[in-house]
This record gives C-alpha cells, structure tokens and sequence, in this order.
C-alpha cells in the first residue's frame, strides 16, 4: 500500500519541499542497512546499484 505523501520520507532541510511531488509513489527497495553507499544509476542497463559494506552486501 502507497500513502501520499509518504510517511517514511522526512526532508532534512525545508527547502526541499517544494521539489516534492505529492501524489508520486516512493517505493522501499531495502531496509536493514547499516551504512548505505550510492545509489547509481546505469541507464544502459536500468540497473540500480548500492552497497553496505559493514554488511558486506
């Protein structure tokens, strides 16, 4: 289920605010990270690529 605007999502600065997109859905791809590095996008091959190297994943 998506909520509007998504409660999970916080801004750190206020300013930001208005590049929000209310009805844009924010999908969760992971959780469970304890330092996430990334992301990056290769758009050749629509792949999405981070790391968690404490966790070593």
């Amino acid at each position: 289920m998506v909520h509007y605007p998504d409660p999970a999502i916080e801004s750190l600065d206020g300013r930001f605010n208005k590049y929000r997109i209310g009805n844009a859905a924010v999908e969760r791809l992971a959780t469970g990270f304890r330092w996430a590095e990334g992301p990056v996008w290769f758009g050749d091959l629509k792949v999405l690529l981070w790391s968690d190297l404490p966790n070593n994943r």
